[in-house]
């Protein structure tokens, strides 16, 4: 069973394509209004709290970009030795044949992506710009 903290962009849009090849999960996250929202979509999907999960069928959890592996609410998570990922690490598993340039680190990711996506494109080969910056990475695939 996987398990998807944090329902903005990334979370939602690993969510859609979990949902979509039948895949089981439980969801969360700490705003109620973000909740709720994703209870009109997946209505029959279960929200849990880290603290409510059974962690004997939680295999992975899948950890939106915004929040540290280190935050207080993963504690448990990590006290289990549950594996934590980030979306970027299921779009590889996925994704085996296309050349992949990830770009990493605290500031300057969006101006270093912008200017090698410029070049490439300049050199009239496609590529796709997503992930933090525009299109969530499995709404690509």
């Amino acid at each position: 069973m996987k398990y998807i903290y944090g329902l903005q962009k990334s979370g939602i849009s690993l969510a859609n394509y979990l949902y979509s090849i039948g895949e089981d999960f439980y969801a969360w996250d700490d705003n109620k209004n973000v909740r709720n929202l994703f209870l009109l979509k997946f209505n029959d999907i279960k929200l849990r709290k880290p603290k409510e999960l059974n962690f004997s069928i939680i295999k992975e959890a899948y950890i939106t970009p915004g929040i540290s592996f280190n935050n207080v609410n993963l504690s448990l998570l990590n006290k289990y030795k549950i594996s934590l990922f980030r979306d970027l690490d299921y779009y590889l598993s996925i994704v085996k044949k296309e050349k992949i340039l990830a770009i990493t680190g605290t500031n300057g990711k969006s101006t270093t992506t912008k200017l090698i996506s410029d070049l490439i494109k300049q050199n009239k080969d496609d590529c796709f710009v997503g992930g933090n910056i525009g299109v969530p990475l499995l709404d690509f695939k």
